[in-house]
């Protein structure tokens, strides 16, 4: 029994170490984030060769693209463990963004794995610094730099690429004005009998643009006309001078010509730091793994998988982070908000998850939507979309003063963004009486609104301040005044002098969630009578239209702006002519001449009279 023993637990052994899982290591830089299982030596070329690549397009190429987390690498040792992970049968190495994270993924390292990882590297760094390509372009440029090689302090870029020139001499050639047009759903971008054309000219034609003597010094301006929003045929013509058919006679000839080669450029490069090969968390390779493997039609397998890493590690935010994100995507948003809470409280700093909780929860649970954008800001204080959210939360939660202090930061918005920006803080600042400051952001509000509705919203708050100032220079009420008339003895009002006071500030709302009361109709002209005749009161106005009648429902309760004095006791009949805007609502009932309800009255001077 011993040895029948001794051999079985020999053979666990064996078996064990032949079927071990690979060995994982970790090589991070402040730019990349490798993750391996293909040894130490290859690790490091891929690690250097990866800096070298940033290196060249952080200076050769523009300038530094905008700061994100490190790149991650996950980078293969053998064939059998890249194959589950696979993006499909053909790909040896693949881009994808995942869980907010830049993931490039190396099936093997060899020498024909990095073209097709720079080829991937070139969309990640056009999406950074925020190029918008039309495919032919984006195809196109990534195919140029896949040839990209470094010697020394040298970069050899554009190299004949032998395949696509092969293609090119031998298919059919597809009108420029075809590939330029064609769009993400377009059939030659998206089926294969036909996607090559594109791929092949616009690979052509970008390294004409780029690198040619002729078509380079104005490539630069060319992209700007294409951020724009500038087709390709017209960014062509227009920049280069040229119809589209001289334009692609000029790309034929350099196909068949002697000028179609690479272009050296000379750039002190940057390989990075010698980091130490560390040996990595398998909990962090498992999460790397999942992420790669978590898939669309797989959410029960990710859910158990994830379980089982909660299970693992009860102190990681991440597996909640992703199963909030699968519970969202079944439509279960309180597990998703569940989930995403115990993420925060394990003290997740995913930007992602952080906007997505923030926003998510906005409403629901303010308290936690401001620790998640707080969050997010201390380590992207540069977000002023998240600015913007965090403000408007803070706005409806009553809490002026902080929402300035959040916007406080920001010293450039987009147009899209300025009138948001500017109507927070208007609201804010009346919220804490800051009449002044107030003014001179409605100004602004007012200033960058592009729609008619919002331009509106913005002149009403105006007008209050208008009043709200007029208010406060007016001299209070003299003691002295005259005393109203004796009351009748059945202590009834008497109608025949209604006393108007005016009108009190109506309170500051927060802009959006809270927006301020839509203006109403209003009608300028001259009052000349308050007419007392029926059961009901009127002011009579003299107007463009000829004269009007407004119904005076309870003096008690009308508005009135831009009195000299404090009140104003009005008789009835004929009044001395004075320039006023009443804003109205329109009658329950219908009576000839009457126009509606009066809600507010206001004086203006004669010069203002519209």
């Amino acid at each position: 029994m011993r040895k029948i023993l001794s051999f079985a637990g020999l053979m666990m052994v064996l078996s064990s170490a032949h079927g071990a899982d690979p060995k994982w290591i970790r090589m991070p830089s402040a730019d990349f984030e490798i993750y391996s299982s293909a040894g130490e030596g290859d690790t490091r070329r891929v690690l250097q060769y990866f800096e070298r690549v940033h290196s060249f397009f952080d200076q050769g190429a523009g300038g530094p693209s905008q700061k994100r987390e490190p790149v991650r690498v996950i980078v293969f040792g053998s064939p059998k463990e890249y194959e589950q992970y696979r993006f499909n049968t053909i790909a040896v190495a693949y881009y994808t963004h995942i869980a907010a994270r830049d993931y490039i993924v190396l099936g093997s390292v060899n020498d024909n794995v990095f073209p097709i990882a720079v080829h991937e590297y070139v969309h990640l760094v056009t999406q950074n610094v925020g190029l918008k390509l039309p495919p032919w372009l984006s195809e196109g440029m990534a195919e140029v730099y896949s040839t990209l090689r470094t010697t020394g302090e040298k970069v050899i870029v554009g190299t004949p690429i032998l395949a696509r020139m092969q293609a090119l001499s031998r298919e059919k050639w597809v009108p420029l004005s075809i590939i330029l047009a064609a769009d993400h759903d377009s059939a030659y971008y998206n089926e294969k009998s036909k996607a090559g054309s594109l791929y092949n000219e616009g690979w052509a034609l970008a390294h004409m643009l780029e690198l040619s003597p002729s078509y380079s010094p104005s490539f630069r301006q060319f992209l700007g006309e294409l951020q724009k929003g500038t087709s390709s045929q017209k960014a062509l013509e227009g920049v280069y001078g040229k119809p589209l058919e001289a334009i692609e006679k000029d790309l034929q000839m350099y196909l068949n010509g002697n000028s179609f080669i690479a272009k050296i450029f000379t750039v002190k490069l940057q390989s990075g730091e010698r980091v130490a090969p560390e040996s990595a968390s398998m909990f962090d390779v498992k999460l790397a793994l999942f992420d790669l493997a978590n898939r669309p039609g797989r959410e029960a397998e990710a859910r158990d998988r994830l379980k089982e890493l909660i299970g693992e590690n009860q102190k990681r935010p991440e597996p909640h982070v992703a199963l909030a994100y699968i519970a969202a995507r079944d439509g279960q948003r309180a597990d998703a908000v569940k989930a995403f809470e115990e993420a925060l409280t394990l003290g997740s700093r995913d930007p992602q998850m952080l906007w997505d909780y923030g926003r998510m929860v906005g409403e629901s649970n303010p308290p936690q939507a401001m620790l998640a954008l707080r969050t997010l800001l201390a380590d992207q204080p540069d977000r002023v979309e998240a600015r913007l959210v965090l403000a408007q939360i803070q706005m409806n939660g009553k809490l002026a003063k902080e929402a300035i202090e959040t916007l406080g930061p920001v010293k450039k918005v987009t147009p899209k963004d300025a009138p948001r920006f500017f109507q927070i803080l208007a609201f804010a600042n009346l919220e804490i009486g800051n009449a002044q400051a107030a003014r001179a952001h409605v100004q602004r509000w007012i200033e960058n609104s592009q729609e008619a509705d919002e331009k509106t919203e913005a002149e009403r708050v105006l007008h209050y301040l208008d009043a709200k100032e007029a208010d406060a220079a007016r001299p209070k009420i003299s003691s002295a005044a005259p005393p109203p008339p004796p009351r009748p003895r059945d202590d009834t009002d008497d109608v025949s002098h209604p006393k108007l006071t005016h009108a009190e500030a109506p309170p500051s709302a927060p802009p959006q969630s809270m927006p301020v009361t839509p203006a109403m109709p209003s009608i300028s002209g001259t009052l000349v009578a308050l007419d007392c005749q029926g059961s009901r009161l009127k002011f009579v106005l003299q107007t463009e239209r000829g004269r009007v009648s407004f119904i005076l429902e309870d003096p008690t309760k009308m508005q009135i702006f831009g009195l000299p004095e404090g009140t104003i006791d009005m008789s009835c009949g004929p009044q001395k002519p004075a320039a006023v805007r009443i804003e109205y609502d329109p009658p329950s009932v219908r009576s000839p001449g009457v126009m509606g309800i009066a809600r507010a009255l206001h004086f203006e001077a004669e010069a203002d009279k519209r």
